[in-house]
């Protein structure tokens, strides 16, 4: 009478064996790399500031881009995440305070105001995110931002605020190569693009007799 293991019991102790001892190798970490959101400020005003103030409210994204991953899509509507290619904050965030950063730079209210200021600001800033990623066309790569934003202005601390425009500013710039960094510096020329237009429309809004 034979003691040792059954030919169909051997195998299947050697592949538990084998199983068990792929679970104790480590696989390495995925590596993630992290980028910011960051671009030059528009140029100061050469005139003396307007003795109004703005308040610059936390700018809203849509849901598809509000994600630490870069996000991409093309125009089939796929979309996409680079998983281990995310921003170091969220985007939407890291707007709001550049744009807090491009209008005190800017120079063209006596002050600029973040949510939760006790002062009442003569104008405010709403911004709305519709995209921010990678463009897909024709097998060409861009860094496309689209926002929108709403300026309003209180003229009495009694008065119903109105609108004094609402404008959408779209922007694409093409990516240098096919690298996470060359699509991070388009999306962040195609923000600086659409800033420095914004600030330039409130500059003559708010100038405006």
């Amino acid at each position: 009478m034979s003691t040792g293991l059954s030919r169909p019991m051997f195998w299947l102790s050697a592949a538990l064996l084998l199983h068990g001892c792929g679970t104790l190798v480590k696989q390495p970490a995925a590596e993630i790399t992290y980028y910011q959101l960051d671009y030059a400020s528009p140029r100061p005003a050469s005139g003396t500031p307007v003795s109004q103030t703005i308040m610059i409210w936390p700018i809203r994204i849509a849901a598809e881009y509000d994600r630490d991953a870069l996000v991409y899509r093309d125009e089939q509507h796929r979309a996409g995440l680079y998983a281990y290619d995310q921003w170091i904050a969220s985007p939407a965030k890291q707007m709001t305070e550049k744009l807090v950063r491009d209008f005190e730079t800017a120079r063209i209210f006596q002050a600029v105001f973040t949510a939760g200021a006790f002062q009442k600001p003569t104008y405010a800033l709403y911004g709305n995110i519709r995209e921010l990623g990678e463009r897909r066309e024709n097998n060409v790569r861009f860094g496309a931002v689209a926002v929108s934003f709403t300026l309003t202005h209180v003229r009495t601390e009694s008065a119903t605020p109105t609108i004094v425009f609402q404008r959408e500013y779209a922007r694409r710039v093409q990516c240098a190569n096919d690298s996470r960094s060359a699509l991070v510096a388009a999306i962040c020329s195609a923000v600086q693009q659409a800033v420095s237009n914004l600030v330039g429309d409130v500059r003559t809004a708010v100038q405006q007799p």
